[in-house]
């Protein structure tokens, strides 16, 4: 598993630098939504979203808010970045209750019950 995530990491580490360096904007946002939707979907893993089906429905969801939020931004004179400091804050809100979980990491723990679907 080290090995395995070693080499990922070594053949990523250049794509990502590279793509800070010479993608314009627009290219490096799609590219950056790209690598966000492929760790949500590792994320419904662990989370134990094993159906198929569920974890593609919630990924339509992310990216379909994404797309959302980007819409909803433009303006004649370009773009307002009132709604992605607003998902910025949601996001920040949501890690630190994502740390308290894990403080706790008691709840939710327990999968005779309904625990999967809390997480």
């Amino acid at each position: 598993m080290t090995r395995t995530r070693l080499l990922a990491a070594l053949f990523m580490t250049p794509l990502a630098i590279a793509g800070v360096l010479f993608l314009d904007t627009p290219w490096l946002v799609a590219f950056g939504a790209v690598l966000f939707l492929m760790g949500l979907w590792e994320w419904f893993r662990l989370a134990e979203i094993d159906d198929t089906l569920h974890r593609t429905i919630l990924l339509v969801a992310n990216l379909a808010l994404m797309v959302a939020i980007v819409w909803a931004s433009r303006s004649a004179t370009g773009y307002s970045f009132v709604l992605f400091q607003l998902a910025t804050v949601v996001g920040v809100v949501w890690w630190l209750l994502a740390a308290l979980w894990l403080k706790h990491y008691d709840f939710a723990s327990d999968h005779d019950t309904h625990a999967p679907d809390v997480r």
